[in-house]
Formats: C-alpha cells, sequence, structure tokens
C-alpha cells in the first residue's frame, strides 16, 4: 500500500537542501503550445521523493485548466524522476495513463489513453511525446498518472513533489488495496512534478509573450519576477483574480542576480494579438536595442520614439528604481520622478479598482537574450481581474 506506516500515515522523505540534484529545464514549448503544471519546483530546487510506492500503484496530476484553453491536444508529458543518491539505472514504468475528470472527491478518473513502458532516468525532467496518441481533451479537468511497473527501494529512483503544500483536487493516488484517492490524504509533501505541453486552438500569440525573456540569455525557460500576492497566475495564460481592494505587488531580481533596477506599468486591459509591439531600450552607445517581443506595447518606448506608448488611464505612473530628475521626462515614460523606488526585490500595496489589467516592465538581468550591450529583459506579464 502506497506510503503508509503502522500509524496510518504516508511515509514521505523530504530532502535537506543539496540533497537533489539541481532540476534542469526543459526545451521550451513552441509559441502554438504552453506547459501545464500544478508543482512550484523550480530549476534547481530541491523537492521530496515519494517512496511509499508499490507495483501497480498510480500517482497522478490533476490539471483543470482556463476553459479558454480547450479544446487541447496533449503532445508531451514531463516528470521529475530522482533517487537520493542520484546516478541509478534507467527505471522501466508500466505506463503513463490519461483520464478524463479526477478533480472528485472521492476521485474517479475514466481511463481514455495509455503509453506503456516509458523508461525513466535518474536525476532528469523526464519528456515523453505521446502527440501519436492524439488526445483530445474538450473540457478540464484530466489526469495523467504514473503506474509503477515495480516496488522502488529505498535508494530507487521514484515520483517526486515540491515541498510548499499538497493543493487539494490536485494529485490523485491509485493505491493498492483502496483504490483512488486524494493524494493530500497520504500527507506528501506537496504536488507532484508532472506536467504536459499542450496544443491549444485557443493560445493566441500573445500567450507565449505573457512569459517574458528574463532569465533565457543562456536558452532556458523565462523566470517569473513580477508577482501580485506572491502569484504570477496560473500556468498556462499566467491570469489571476482577486478581489478590489488592497494587494502586494513585488518584483524580484533575475535569477543572475544585477542591480535590481526595474520599471513596471499597471496597464488598462488584457493583452491580445493587437497588442503585441517591440519593445526598445538604448544601448548607451548612441544606438538602440531591441528587448524583443512583448504582449503589450511598453511606457519605456517612449524614450526612444516619444508618444509610442499611452500611459495607463486607471494607473498614470509605474514603479521604477531608476532615478527620474526631470518631470518631463518621468511623464513621457509613465513613471515617477525622483526619490526613486527600492531596488528589488521589492514590494508595493497597491489598492485596484474593480477592472482587467495587465501588470509587466523591465529589468536589468545579466542573463538576459537581449543582443545589444545593456542587459535588459521584459518581465513576466500578470493579467489581473479584479472583482467588485
Amino acid at each position: 500500500m502506497f506510503g503508509r506506516n503502522g500509524r496510518g500515515r504516508a511515509v514521505s522523505r523530504i530532502l535537506l537542501a543539496g540533497a537533489v540534484a539541481a532540476l534542469a529545464s526543459a526545451p521550451a514549448a513552441r509559441a502554438d503550445e504552453v506547459e501545464l503544471r500544478n508543482d512550484s519546483l523550480a530549476d534547481g530546487a530541491t523537492g521530496a521523493l515519494q517512496i511509499g510506492f508499490i507495483e501497480g500503484e498510480i500517482g497522478g496530476a490533476v490539471f483543470n485548466p482556463d476553459p479558454a484553453l480547450f479544446p487541447l491536444t496533449i503532445k508531451k508529458v514531463r516528470i521529475f524522476w530522482r533517487s537520493f543518491t542520484g546516478g541509478q539505472p534507467d527505471t522501466l514504468g508500466r505506463a503513463l495513463r490519461f483520464y478524463r475528470g479526477g478533480a472528485e472527491s472521492p476521485p474517479a478518473p475514466v481511463l481514455v489513453a495509455s503509453l506503456d513502458g516509458p523508461v525513466l532516468t535518474d536525476g532528469f525532467l523526464n519528456e515523453f511525446d505521446v502527440s501519436p496518441l492524439n488526445i483530445v481533451f474538450a473540457s478540464g479537468p484530466f489526469t495523467i498518472g504514473f503506474q509503477f511497473d515495480s516496488s522502488p527501494g529505498f535508494f530507487s529512483p521514484t515520483l517526486v513533489t515540491d515541498v510548499d503544500g499538497c493543493q487539494i483536487g490536485k494529485n490523485v493516488i491509485f493505491a493498492i488495496p483502496g483504490g483512488w484517492t486524494n493524494g493530500c490524504v497520504f500527507d506528501i509533501s506537496g504536488d507532484f512534478v508532472i506536467r504536459c505541453i499542450v496544443d491549444s486552438a485557443g493560445i493566441g500569440p500573445d500567450i507565449e509573450l505573457r512569459a517574458g525573456n528574463v532569465d533565457t540569455g543562456s536558452g532556458g525557460s523565462p523566470a517569473n519576477v513580477l508577482f501580485v500576492n506572491g502569484n504570477a497566475g496560473d500556468p498556462a495564460l499566467r491570469e489571476l483574480t482577486v478581489a478590489a481592494g488592497n494587494h502586494t505587488v513585488s518584483i524580484q531580481k533575475p535569477p543572475a542576480g544585477g542591480s535590481g533596477l526595474y520599471a513596471f506599468w499597471i496597464m488598462d486591459g488584457p493583452t491580445s494579438a493587437a497588442t503585441i509591439a517591440e519593445a526598445f531600450a538604448f544601448n548607451g552607445a548612441g544606438g538602440v536595442q531591441s528587448l524583443g517581443l512583448a504582449p503589450r506595447c511598453l511606457p519605456s518606448n517612449n524614450h526612444v520614439s516619444p508618444g509610442a506608448c499611452p500611459c495607463p488611464a486607471t494607473f498614470p505612473r509605474g514603479f521604477t528604481a531608476k532615478a527620474i530628475f526631470g518631470a518631463g521626462a518621468a511623464a513621457n515614460v509613465c513613471l515617477h520622478r525622483v526619490p526613486r523606488d527600492p531596488f528589488a526585490p521589492a514590494s508595493f500595496v497597491v489598492n485596484f479598482p474593480p477592472g482587467l489589467y495587465t501588470l509587466l516592465g523591465i529589468l536589468f538581468d545579466p542573463n538576459s537574450s537581449s543582443p545589444g550591450p545593456r542587459k535588459v529583459s521584459i518581465t513576466n506579464s500578470v493579467i489581473l481581474t479584479v472583482t467588485p
């Protein structure tokens, strides 16, 4: 039976810092694809090994993405597979299982497809191409599970969870005996690192750009640096809903560090294909450099081409750690003049009236993908719906 000791509680070995090798980033999804995930495990972070499984049992992640993404096709599955020591032989699993449902209480997922005999390598975010199965979901939720073909020993690799708490309705376990159960009942320390890449008819060209391009200079996936109440929005559409009132907007340094210099704005309305615009900055050598495409026109462009991007109506002045001394110069880029805001990491309490907003900005990033001499990246967007 999965993970139960004599007291009926799950056995979950939480690894100490450094005990797990860095979670390597997987290849980025194409523009018409998006990664769905429940876990918060970042590249280089530690997780928890779930060693209580036995032969035939299943650990699964339940996905219930924004309805705008449906219908969607499952293209790839990613599973973080890890042992205590690392370097163990490859593992043959019985199957990857795909189900409709899974968020019910108790869970009652319905099998729709399987990929038999997946082989997983210890210490990697293993990726499986399941596109030949043509798995299409017209609505959610749906579940992806890994079924064990043998009972892992204490030092064998196994499924991994993050360590910041198990989300109800997003993790399931098929236990022997017992059948389908909400994973949180077994005291797992977090959400299974089981992810999927989907191809969605509802993904517009602006959706991928909402991820920004922070920390992509080495070819990795974009890093989130802009948050509302510590949340960057759902992983697919980067959308978040809050009630009107005070909320904390925070900006962090990029993973590569740097000066913590930034500028960001709270713009009216969401992004769309029609709002995509290239972002520019002076390169410090008398020329202009491109920062890449952004899902919205950034007011910082006004520094290069005055009037290119109108200031927001609801929040006409953004936030910046740059000291701007001229009132006219500050107004041109929709920012305030001196005194400057704190360098990142920084947090601000903002009173949001009902409406729909896009939070977006730029910041100095030593691992920027910008080809210019100034290392500046476009932050992730947070599409914020504020209800009355």
